[in-house]
C-alpha cells in the first residue's frame, strides 16, 4: 500500500509539473515549441547576463570563461550550468558580495518561512526598477508561479494531502515532504502575518522556499541544479547555507570540489557525503 501510494504521488507530481511547465510557457506544442523555447531562453540569457554584470559591478566574481550558463540539460526539464573549459578542484567559480544578497533575520523565521526575508523581498518588488537589487528582482519576477503545492487550488492541495496520508496538519504524514500544502495558509499567513489574498506576496514567499539559502536570497546560485548523488554527480559546494551576511558581511562562494570536464554539468547538494544536511 505504501509503495503504491508513493508511485501515485510521483505520477500526480509529474503530471502537475508538466502542466505547470505548459502554463508557464516552458512547454509548448511541437510545431512552435522549438522557436518559442529558443526565444524565451535567449531572453532569459540576456537577463542573466545583466545580472552577472550587476554582481561584477558590486565587486563580485563570476567565471564566465569557464562557465556556460543556462544551457539545456537534455532532459527537457530546464537549463543548467556547464563547464565551458576544464575546471579543476578548488577553482572559485562565483563570489557573490553581500551587497547583492537579500538577507533577513533568521530569528524572525516561522517554521520554513523566512518572514523577514520575505518582507524585504516584497518591499524590493514594490520598488521595481528603483530597487537597489533591481537586476535580481527583475530576474525573480520572471520565474514561473505554481511550482509548489502550497500555491495550488484547495482541490489540488486536498488531493496531495490524501496521497500523503493526512487530512489535517495535526496528523503524522506517511510520506515526505512535511506540510507541503500549508506553507502559505499556515507558515506565511499565520506565522508571518502575511496577506491571505495577495497572490503576488504568496509567490514571493514561495520563492524563498524554492530559491533561498536559509535566510538569504543569493543571485546566480540558483542556476546550479541540485543532485542527490553526492558521490558521483555533485562537483561543487557553497557556503551560502552558512551565511549570516547581516553579522559578518561574508560573500557567497561557489567552489569546484572535483575536476570537471568540458561539457559536464555542475551540481550542488544540500547533503554531505556522510548524509548530513
Amino acid at each position: 500500500m505504501m509503495l503504491s501510494r508513493l508511485r501515485l504521488l510521483l505520477v500526480v507530481w509529474g503530471v502537475w509539473s508538466s502542466l505547470a511547465r505548459v502554463s508557464s510557457g516552458e512547454h509548448v506544442e511541437a510545431s512552435t515549441g522549438k522557436v518559442e523555447a529558443s526565444s524565451m531562453l535567449d531572453a532569459k540569457k540576456k537577463q542573466v547576463e545583466a545580472l552577472v554584470e550587476w554582481v561584477r559591478s558590486k565587486g563580485g566574481f563570476v567565471d564566465t570563461q569557464k562557465l556556460d550558463i543556462l544551457q539545456p540539460t537534455g532532459t527537457g526539464t530546464g537549463t543548467g550550468l556547464f563547464a565551458k573549459e576544464a575546471i579543476q578542484a578548488g577553482d572559485l567559480l562565483m563570489e557573490i558580495p553581500p551587497s547583492c544578497i537579500v538577507s533577513g533575520n533568521p530569528e524572525k523565521a516561522f517554521d520554513e518561512m523566512q518572514c523577514d526575508t520575505i518582507r524585504k523581498l516584497i518591499r524590493e518588488f514594490k520598488l521595481g526598477d528603483e530597487s537597489s537589487y533591481a537586476p535580481f528582482i527583475q530576474y525573480l519576477a520572471t520565474l514561473p508561479k505554481g511550482r509548489l503545492p502550497s500555491s495550488w487550488s484547495e482541490t489540488a492541495r486536498a488531493l496531495i494531502r490524501r496521497l500523503l496520508g493526512v487530512m489535517t496538519r495535526d496528523e503524522n504524514q506517511r510520506l515526505p515532504p512535511e506540510d507541503v500544502t500549508g506553507w502559505i495558509t499556515h507558515e506565511f499567513v499565520q506565522g508571518c502575518r502575511g496577506d491571505p489574498k495577495n497572490t503576488m506576496e504568496h509567490h514571493i514567499a514561495l520563492l524563498t522556499i524554492q530559491r533561498g539559502w536559509g535566510s538569504d536570497m543569493v543571485p546566480l546560485l540558483d542556476l546550479v541544479n541540485h543532485h542527490s548523488d553526492v558521490v558521483n554527480k555533485v562537483n561543487t559546494q557553497t557556503n551560502a547555507l552558512d551565511l549570516d551576511t547581516a553579522d559578518t558581511g561574508a560573500s557567497a562562494r561557489l567552489v569546484a570540489t572535483r575536476d570537471v570536464a568540458v561539457g559536464q554539468e555542475l551540481y550542488l547538494s544540500f547533503v554531505g557525503e556522510e548524509g548530513e544536511v
